[in-house]
């Protein structure tokens, strides 16, 4: 089983490598292939790096099991996603993750905050002519986790695709927010805030998340 992650930005990249790190466990970590770019630093020589390295991974030429890509935002993961996701999804055997932040204010109704991202990636997908369907929904007060199975037809006549699914894991709020990380923190202060997240709530908020990799 490969795994391809799209993170939303620098500090989800983080999280996800000492999620791993975490819940897989150092040997695992040798298996990951983590593009996390110097903020500050996208230009057109990286991005064509980052692509040829998605490329790479679905070719079998690459030597990871895991490639989590960190993008500039959350728009720019969700259109990463979309360049890709035919690719992906045609590729056998390929766990594939989105990861985003909801920006949600009021923690007791995140399904509209969920609903719309869900319409964004659909409409990037509708002119690939495929659709999509929440297939099931895990949420608490901190993180919502998906299955999202892909089809082609209208809802009255669906086709789904054998094994077509991918998962969205978004935290209701932020990743900051949850983790306390304020502008200005070092990167040395932002891993050790997401380690002591991680590993202070991996058996809690975070087991929905664990079942991402199961």
């Amino acid at each position: 089983m490969k795994i391809v992650v799209f993170a939303e930005g620098y500090n989800d990249g983080i999280f996800f490598r000492e999620f791993i790190k975490q819940i897989l466990y150092a040997p695992a970590c040798e298996q990951i292939d983590f593009f996390i770019p110097a903020e500050n630093t996208l230009n057109d020589c990286l991005k064509h790096a980052d692509s040829t390295r998605v490329r790479r991974f679905l070719q079998g030429t690459s030597p990871y099991k895991i490639l989590a890509k960190c993008e500039g935002g959350k728009g720019k993961a969700v259109a990463m996603f979309k360049e890709f996701s035919v690719a992906l999804l045609d590729c056998p055997n390929t766990k594939i993750i989105l990861c985003v932040d909801l920006d949600h204010r009021d923690k007791n109704n995140p399904r509209e905050s969920f609903d719309k991202l869900l319409k964004k990636i659909g409409h990037n997908l509708s002119s690939r002519r495929l659709k999509i369907e929440c297939e099931n929904i895990e949420q608490n007060q901190s993180v919502m986790v998906s299955r999202i199975a892909v089809f082609i037809g209208d809802d009255s006549k669906k086709s789904f695709l054998r094994n077509k699914t991918f998962l969205i894991m978004a935290f209701i709020s932020s990743l900051e927010n949850e983790t306390g990380i304020i502008k200005g923190d070092k990167e040395e202060q932002r891993c050790k805030k997401i380690a002591t997240y991680v590993k202070k709530n991996k058996d809690s908020i975070l087991s929905p998340c664990c079942r991402l990799f199961q």
